[in-house]
């Protein structure tokens, strides 16, 4: 089948590719053996965060799923911020916290936040802390790479022209439009009000 991904969000045209879902698969399951000694449901869950927000105004956050081989649009979750003018690092967890409230929503094999080493510190300590166990990365821009809570939070090997990368890619792209739109949408309502 073909899978959109679409990256309008940073300057680059969409893309349709034709998908082997059971390979996307196993290339998930071998990452996630790799650097986790996970083994992936079924539905090979994929969950990605972002935090909008300006000068720490009208604060969003955004959940998008990437499930059984495709974005799952219908299980995209957007969150107002509660605690004001704190950094976008607390704003995160905020975020992580009230998502892992929701025990009625499938849990991820990974979860994927926007964000440097900072950001991946700060949600893997509080999972520690918590003795949660999920799966945990984020992905850093310029250039884009991959982090790991190991080997001090360094940037670890995935092919950049794999479909792995580019769905990773794909999915921060995805939920930076998505926290944004909603917070666009909050600052324009109390701008009318």
């Amino acid at each position: 089948f073909s899978l959109f991904l679409d990256r309008r969000s940073f300057g680059d045209s969409p893309i349709s590719v034709d998908v082997d879902r059971s390979s996307l698969e196993d290339d998930i399951t071998e990452f996630l053996m790799k650097h986790f000694a996970r083994s992936p449901s079924d539905n090979h869950r994929l969950e990605c965060y972002d935090i909008s927000n300006l000068y720490g105004q009208e604060a969003t956050g955004s959940m998008v799923v990437f499930s059984q081989g495709e974005f799952a649009r219908k299980e995209y979750r957007k969150f107002k911020i509660d605690h004001k003018g704190i950094s976008d690092i607390y704003m995160m967890r905020e975020m992580i916290e009230r998502r892992l409230k929701h025990d009625e929503w499938d849990m991820p094999d990974l979860m994927i936040l926007d964000g440097g080493a900072p950001q991946l510190r700060h949600i893997e300590k509080y999972f520690r802390a918590n003795n949660i166990s999920i799966p945990l990365i984020s992905i850093a821009k310029r250039p884009d790479r991959i982090l790991v809570a190991k080997n001090g939070y360094k940037p670890i090997y995935l092919n950049k022209e794999s479909l792995l990368f580019k769905i990773i890619q794909a999915l921060r792209d995805e939920s930076h439009r998505f926290a944004k739109k909603y917070h666009v949408s909050l600052r324009n309502r109390n701008f009318l009000n």
